[in-house]
């Protein structure tokens, strides 16, 4: 069917026209299914895998006392949790929200400094970091925040 396409996400980049080298980052099975979609690969085709495995997408269930909001990475300003910083605040304004971030950066007493200003700081708890997985366990909502840095570090 049509989720092995919609799943796998294949990043060419091509050296010179008429290509004469592909390679994907992607799942294993990325050559067949450009094979079978587009044609015949390249005279050299190289698979990079992503670098997680397949354990890494089993489901994560929220521990006890878990907080509503799940922040993790790098704690500056580029990656953005002073967006959601005010917007927990604006939350706050109608319900009880709580919020963990977990990372460490060079802009992380800043946004401890922005949440005590928003009057959120005992809503919000900066945590260091952790695997990913463990920190997935500590809230029932996971919030990525995609900018324009995101974009251009993932190009």
């Amino acid at each position: 069917g049509g989720g092995a396409g919609a799943v796998c996400l294949l990043l060419f980049f091509f050296k010179d026209p008429p290509t004469t080298e592909i390679y994907t980052l992607s799942l294993p099975d990325a050559l067949p299914i450009y094979q079978q979609k587009i044609g015949a690969a390249p005279r050299t085709a190289r698979v990079i895998p992503n670098g997680l495995g397949a354990h890494e997408f089993k489901p994560v269930r929220a521990g006890p006392g878990a907080a509503d909001i799940l922040f993790i990475g790098e704690m500056r300003t580029l990656k953005g949790p002073q967006v959601l910083l005010r917007a927990i605040a604006e939350i706050r304004k109608s319900r009880d929200i709580s919020a963990i971030f977990v990372g460490s950066g060079p802009d992380l007493a800043r946004f401890r400094q922005l949440a005590g200003d928003l009057g959120i700081a005992d809503a919000v708890e900066f945590r260091a970091p952790v695997p990913a997985r463990a920190a997935f366990t500590q809230a029932r909502l996971l919030v990525v925040q995609i900018g324009r840095a995101a974009w251009r570090e993932r190009v």
